[in-house]
């Protein structure tokens, strides 16, 4: 299927094309659509979706007129032992890449989070976050590792006020 649409006359064309499975299968989505400038500068973006049993992923990619390009991607999943995970992405037009990803856990009385971001320039981290709920608080620890080895903690607990 595919539609054009004009906007204050014709100072913007965009061209939008689904592209999906039949509803029995949909486990995906692809949209792609094109964006024409008035000056003749435009755009394509791309949009997939897959999705399965316990995941989830999204990704985009744009590809302007004059060959550049920057994409997108992100996912979910449900791992086996009950916990989530996302991991995402991006590349920008210079080459340039950030990613990150994290992980979920729930614990008896809380949850823990641990997680981490990097770039193509070198520079990185890794944390997480533990909250524990007791009979008088909630209690909240945090830590940071960059990749250069510094490291910050801290830990906190929150009174009940019963």
């Amino acid at each position: 299927m595919s539609h054009l649409l004009k906007i204050c006359g014709g100072l913007l064309a965009t061209t939008l094309t689904l592209a999906a499975p039949p509803p029995a299968d949909a486990a995906g989505l692809s949209i792609a659509r094109h964006v024409q400038g008035r000056f003749g500068h435009g755009f394509t973006n791309i949009r997939t979706v897959d999705r399965e049993p316990g995941a989830l992923s999204v990704s985009g990619r744009r590809t302007y007129d004059d060959g550049l390009t920057a994409s997108r991607a992100r996912s979910v999943t449900r791992n086996p032992d009950g916990s989530v995970s996302t991991a995402r992405s991006h590349t920008g037009v210079g080459g340039a890449t950030q990613s990150g990803w994290s992980t979920i856990y729930r614990t008896d009385g809380g949850y823990t989070r641990t997680g981490g971001v990097s770039t193509s320039s070198g520079r990185s981290a890794t944390g997480s976050k533990s909250v524990a709920v007791g009979d008088d608080g909630v209690t909240v620890d945090r830590s940071l590792t960059t990749g250069s080895g510094r490291t910050y903690s801290s830990s906190r607990t929150y009174e009940r006020n019963d």
